[in-house]
């Protein structure tokens, strides 16, 4: 799903609400996704009520609840893959939790690529 001005995708998930803190309210869904399109901060929208919309930020995991289909979680993957991520949702979601558009700080990329650093996997394996 994408905004009306946005250039970047939204996924509404289904049976799951986003761990992150709410943040401005708008009275459409449009207006929500084109805001949170405007800042690379925000993670994605809640719908908080049939008239009230509201922008996430901090967003650290996705918690499964059946019967939940008021989130929606912003994709700045920007075509970015992990080799090893067990389906493309995690991707979507490692990235809303590091949103700047690159991998984050413990990982080199190569092209499209994310890789982990050697020595982040020796230290934790020490």
């Amino acid at each position: 799903m994408k905004g009306d001005a946005a250039n970047v995708d939204f996924y509404h998930l289904c049976g799951g609400i986003m761990l992150a803190q709410p943040y401005g309210q708008y009275s459409t869904l449009d207006d929500a996704l084109v805001a949170c399109n405007g800042t690379t901060a925000c993670a994605g929208v809640m719908e908080s009520s049939e008239t009230e919309f509201r922008t996430l930020f901090m967003f650290t995991n996705i918690k499964q609840v059946s019967g939940s289909f008021d989130y929606y979680l912003a994709d700045r993957s920007n075509g970015l893959s992990l080799p090893n991520a067990p389906s493309a949702t995690d991707i979507k979601v490692m990235f809303a939790i590091y949103p700047r558009g690159s991998c984050p700080s413990t990982m080199t990329q190569t092209g499209t690529t994310c890789t982990g650093r050697p020595e982040v996997t020796v230290r934790f394996l020490n």
